[in-house]
């Protein structure tokens, strides 16, 4: 069995799931997932943001979104970063707090142009 360096060094993070059956197909669809998406639904979300904006190599894509156990849709537009820091760790948690939150904000800024604005005009 291959080891890689991340599984040599004993991390605590040594028996999270790799989601090898994930398949990663590219997309341009940065769409949150629903506030009722599945865990599996927002690492899948997660991966596709990461590699997509960051262009952050697959496995450590994978290990840092192996780490979105239990968590739906709603948790996470709602977790605070002190909550993405606890889950991801200091580094992965501020990068995916950041990525996430910018979709959210661009998300709300498009509904007040779209249907706030134009009533005032």
């Amino acid at each position: 069995m291959n080891t890689t360096s991340f599984q040599k060094n004993g991390t605590s993070d040594e028996n999270l799931p790799l989601y090898d059956e994930f398949e990663y197909s590219p997309t341009n669809e940065d769409a949150l997932p629903s506030s009722r998406a599945t865990p599996d639904q927002v690492r899948s979300f997660l991966t596709q943001l990461l590699i997509n904006k960051r262009d952050l190599p697959l496995d450590h894509v994978r290990r840092a979104v192996a780490r979105w156990r239990i968590g739906t849709g709603l948790e996470l537009r709602s977790y605070s970063p002190a909550m993405y820091l606890d889950i991801f760790g200091r580094e992965d948690g501020w990068v995916i707090y950041r990525e996430v939150r910018l979709l959210i904000l661009e998300k709300e800024r498009t509904f007040v142009q779209r249907y706030i604005v134009r009533e005032y005009m």
